[in-house]
């Protein structure tokens, strides 16, 4: 009973924390706007179709997105890129320097599309 209850302890701060997002709870906020999708959410490459520098050369790597408030983060193998972004109907229209990247969510497959490439949602 005392490991119970403890346990519910633990799984209640840390839902409290926001470090706890069940996958169900993101697919019903998507059903309205697909853009309640990214909202402080990650995502990451579907394919490893980015290379870093390992200790024995070039390795594939994936790719990751985040989002958070009005800023976007990319990772592109050794290179990071962020900025802003807006996102009305599914469309992402990000803005990093002078740069503009267009992305597309598909949220009944929970797919971002990014530089014609697919991302995945991180549980």
């Amino acid at each position: 009973m005392r490991f119970e209850l403890s346990f519910s302890i633990l799984v209640l701060t840390i839902a409290g924390l926001g470090c706890f997002k069940p996958t169900s709870s993101m697919s019903s906020r998507a059903q309205g706007d697909p853009c309640q999708l990214i909202l402080d959410a990650g995502f990451r490459s579907v394919d490893a179709s980015s290379s870093v520098l390992g200790p024995e050369g070039p390795a594939p790597s994936h790719q990751y997105l985040s989002f958070s408030g009005e800023r976007f983060e990319w990772i592109s193998g050794d290179i990071s890129r962020s900025g802003r972004y807006t996102c009305e109907a599914g469309v992402i229209r990000a803005y990093t320097g002078n740069v503009n990247i267009e992305g597309r969510i598909e949220a009944e497959r929970r797919i971002l599309t990014w530089q014609g490439m697919e991302f995945e949602i991180l549980p």
